[in-house]
């Protein structure tokens, strides 16, 4: 039979244990950083199980969810509502942070933005250059100019708008770069840049000098990575210097990134998780 004190010293024991351990607990959830997921890497997936596929992403770590899709009709891919699409992402413990918006007429800029308030989205972007404005220089100072105009509507809503960037947007045009003619006709009170780190970096930018030469306008990133022969590479495996890039977060005004890997038949989920690790494990994102 166990004496008392024998009894009181093991309980006092076992809940020191228990304190550590719920301490080490909590220490580990505290390390977790906020990272968030572009969900277009999972495309095909995402369409085919909307949420099994949440539901793996949440299994990962990630926080923060970056949706695509939503048209002028007011609806994601087509099929998803904002208030569903919301619900399903809160239910599994992560944040609808941010979408990217097709382009659209200004006329149906009401029914966007009710869309967007309905989800409770940070970001509306633009993510593309329609065509009809990459002809000339003048062609993208009128898209940029339809920048601001919906910035100011997104801006009057409580909206962050923004714009995100491929590669042929550095492609000089005019002897003038596109991707600065919008920085520099942009109102930065009204339009911010996600800027997409493998993008600009396969069109021959450098991002470290866009952010000197811009500060603060870029509230959000793409964390993508290149390889040597400027293929897709999973995050952390290919040239980008990534730490440099955020060592210059407060410059640029870094306030959220998305990590893309849009290469589904690649076990899409497996890069997922070892980008996230990465960047949860360094010192610098």
């Amino acid at each position: 039979m166990i004496n008392r004190r024998r009894f009181i010293e093991t309980s006092s024991l076992a809940s020191l244990g228990s304190i550590i351990s719920t301490m080490s607990c909590s220490r580990i959830k505290q390390d977790i950083k906020q990272l968030g997921v572009q969900i277009h890497s999972v495309r095909p997936q995402l369409v085919n199980d909307f949420e099994g596929t949440l539901s793996k992403i949440s299994k990962i770590g990630f926080t923060n969810i970056e949706a695509y899709g939503l048209s002028s009709d007011g609806i994601f891919i087509e099929k998803i509502s904002p208030k569903y699409y919301k619900e399903t992402v809160e239910n599994l413990g992560m944040k609808l942070l941010s979408s990217h918006i097709n382009y659209f007429q200004y006329e149906n800029i009401n029914k966007i933005i009710d869309s967007v308030l309905e989800a409770d989205i940070k970001y509306g972007i633009i993510p593309i250059t329609p065509e009809k404005y990459r002809l000339s220089i003048d062609g993208y100072k009128n898209f940029a100019e339809y920048l601001n105009k919906v910035g100011e509507k997104f801006n009057d809503s409580g909206i962050i708008f923004g714009f995100h960037n491929h590669d042929f947007q550095f492609n000089q045009l005019e002897r003038e770069i596109p991707y600065e003619i919008l920085l520099q006709h942009t109102m930065p009170n009204l339009v911010t840049f996600q800027m997409d780190l493998y993008w600009a970096t396969k069109g021959g930018a450098d991002p470290i000098y866009l952010i000197n030469k811009y500060p603060g306008r870029f509230k959000s990133f793409h964390v993508k990575d290149l390889d040597k022969f400027f293929d897709r590479a999973t995050v952390g495996s290919g040239i980008i210097d990534f730490k440099s890039i955020f060592n210059l977060k407060e410059i640029a005004g870094l306030m959220d990134y998305f990590v893309e890997d849009f290469r589904p038949e690649q076990e899409p989920f497996k890069k997922l998780e070892k980008s996230f690790n990465y960047l949860n494990n360094s010192d610098f994102a």
